[in-house]
């Protein structure tokens, strides 16, 4: 599972936008045409750690984080300035190449 887009909200939106650092709708119609993307689900002020718990839970699944967190988690995503998508670890590099986003892997479902 990876974070795509940046967590922001409030005023820090408004920069974010501009430097790229937000997932907006292009970048859903990019990952929607990726063979490889099995989910994508918009982050908003509930931040990530909310929607991973309510995706694991959805699909029976248990969600572990990596070690070393590129993101905060906990963040409010504002009005969702970001994505989570679900892929195999084997075609990280083709989405970091597609998306010019940051990217930023938070775990795995199991």
């Amino acid at each position: 599972m990876v974070a795509v887009g940046t967590p922001f909200v409030g005023n820090e939106v408004i920069y974010a936008e501009k430097t790229g650092k937000t997932a907006g709708t292009s970048d859903v119609l990019k990952l929607r045409d990726m063979e490889f993307i099995h989910e994508i689900l918009p982050v908003g002020s509930e931040g990530i750690f909310h929607e991973i718990k309510v995706l694991a839970e959805g699909s029976m699944l248990k969600f572990r984080f990596t070690k070393q967190l590129g993101v905060d988690v906990k963040k409010s995503a504002g009005p969702a300035t970001m994505l989570l998508a679900s892929l195999p670890e084997s075609k990280l590099a083709e989405l970091k190449h597609v998306v010019n986003k940051p990217v930023n892997v938070v775990g795995q479902l199991f």
